[in-house]
């Protein structure tokens, strides 16, 4: 059905997604989905709301253009290549082991610390007598153990590379059933992903809340322990967050492959590649200033002040990239 051709053309023309083009027309995503895989036909009252928020008749909506491959050459270069079925099921394969692969590194770096810090605790209540005087040693071995075993799951997302690669790095875009056929995929695994966000955000947010306990009641004997729970349970919702996020980026690449980035997705990338750098170090600057002053429950206050810093740094970095 051309209408479904012309659907597609001018949304990608104008870099809309389809979620951008339902709420021009005030329709569900599912909706313009099926316009444009010509499953369904939108009624008299969409096609008209479509020629004006597409800036053309309803003529040029409804009939075919025989310029449309010429008059599209500003918008996508003529030799880009369009990728199947296999390759984007390739592709989501690849996010979803390599984001499996980061979290399992991930957890084991941030979780590397904790056997030390429970050797540091006090040996009598919490370590058999025949360890005194070997828990700093211990726990120094379990450190380059974990962090050699997750150097090891980084390096096998090597194998996923190619196919990440082909996607991320170079101009494609993906067959029009394709972008569709993930737009259903993305629908059904959304409920799933909102759940495991929900889930690490709480880890992330209550993390906190037995180390600020402890250190209201005055118990410094289980600051340490209770440091270890903290990391853990952060460690937990990073490897539930990342393998979800990866999965759910992957789809929302597929589906937007066509449309160039915005302003928008501009300042998410900028932000990404910052926080990748940023939060680490910030998470370093508060466990050694709370372990210098043992002040555990003032020294959560550089938390906010860094998120803050974080929105100011990301805004004025976007300010500059828009004055270039």
């Amino acid at each position: 059905m051309q209408i479904a051709a012309q659907i597609i053309r001018y949304r990608k023309k104008n870099g809309w997604s389809q979620e951008d083009l339902a709420e021009k027309v005030g329709v569900s995503r599912q909706s313009v989905s099926k316009w444009e895989s010509a499953s369904s036909m939108p009624d008299l009252d969409n096609i008209i709301r479509l020629a004006d928020i597409f800036k053309i008749t309803t003529d040029e909506l409804l009939k075919a253009d025989t310029t449309y491959n010429s008059a599209d050459n500003d918008n996508q270069e003529p030799h880009t290549p369009r990728l199947s079925m296999e390759d984007a099921n390739r592709y989501v394969d690849g996010k979803v082991q390599s984001g499996n692969l980061t979290a399992r590194g991930v957890m084991l770096c941030i979780c590397s610390i904790v056997p030390l810090f429970l050797f540091l605790a006090d040996t009598d209540q919490y370590i058999a007598p025949f360890l005194d005087g070997l828990g700093e040693i211990i726990g120094v071995i379990s450190i380059l153990i974990m962090v050699g075993t997750a150097i090891r799951f980084f390096i096998k997302t090597n194998r996923y590379e190619s196919a990440i690669k082909q996607v991320e790095e170079y101009e494609v875009t993906f067959d029009y059933a394709v972008q569709n056929r993930m737009s259903e995929a993305l629908e059904s695994f959304r409920e799933t992903y909102n759940q495991k966000l929900s889930l690490g955000i709480f880890l992330f947010i209550t993390s906190s809340a037995p180390l600020m306990l402890v250190s209201s009641m005055g118990a410094s004997y289980l600051i340490l322990p209770m440091l270890s729970l903290l990391i853990v349970m952060v460690a937990i919702g990073v490897f539930i967050i990342i393998p979800a996020s990866a999965q759910y980026n992957a789809y929302k690449t597929i589906i937007d492959s066509a449309i160039p980035p915005n302003q928008e997705t501009k300042l998410t990338l900028i932000a990404e590649k910052l926080g990748a750098v940023y939060w680490p170090f910030v998470v370093t600057i508060y466990l050694g200033w709370s372990f210098w002053t043992m002040d555990w429950g003032r020294s959560w206050i550089i938390f906010p002040v860094a998120a803050l810093l974080f929105t100011t740094i990301v805004g004025l970095i976007n300010l500059f990239d828009k004055k270039d």
